[in-house]
């Protein structure tokens, strides 16, 4: 009896515990903070990358900035040349050009995605690979109203990325904890009105 009340306090303090983690991880997010997770992968040099934000708009017009690759040179960053080159139901291949720093080239991918839109309720957009510079390119974007309010979306970009150039692991996380944010402030810059 004993043992299973000291298992069963431990259990509510356990919950308690999730909770207040989960709740403080909304409070952050809906002020405004985009938080970035890695995640290493068994077998592979690359990890895998996890962003959250809210973005005070609508679903469906942050979904217009992120399922339509024809105009990601201009709604999302580094990127010189974008085209979808077909789509076919809820399937949609892309080309695009990522724009890199000196000295390092430019990268092409060409990536199949499959939309996902339930109006209201999620949009989704999950991609990979087909060819280009990468020896891996799958990530997606996912789409909720935050906190249920119509007007708030909670972004979700995951991405998991190997270029085939040599990008040392410390300025490649530099890269992603800086430039990542910096995509959720410019999607916002386009949607959130001041």
């Amino acid at each position: 009896m004993k043992k299973s009340l000291i298992a069963l306090c431990f259990s509510m303090i356990a919950l308690g515990a999730s909770a207040a983690q989960a709740g403080g991880l909304d409070d952050r997010l809906g002020a405004g903070e985009v938080i970035v997770n890695s995640t290493k992968v068994e077998g592979q040099d690359a990890p895998k990358v996890k962003v959250m934000g809210v973005i005070n708009a609508p679903m469906d017009k942050v979904w217009a900035l992120v399922s339509h690759c024809d105009d990601y040179e201009k709604t999302m960053l580094n990127i010189k040349l974008a085209e979808e080159k077909s789509r076919k139901g809820n399937t949609v291949v892309c080309r695009t050009i990522l724009g890199l720093p000196w000295p390092m080239g430019d990268l092409e991918a060409v990536t199949e995605a499959i939309h996902v839109e339930e109006p209201g309720k999620l949009y989704s957009r999950t991609w990979k690979l087909v060819s280009g510079d990468f020896d891996l390119n799958n990530g997606s974007w996912t789409l909720k109203p935050f906190k249920g309010d119509p007007n708030r979306t909670l972004a979700v970009y995951q991405i998991h990325v190997k270029p085939r150039i040599s990008i040392p692991d410390a300025v490649r996380d530099m890269a992603q904890e800086s430039t990542l944010p910096d995509l959720f402030k410019h999607l916002r810059s386009q949607l959130e009105k001041k």
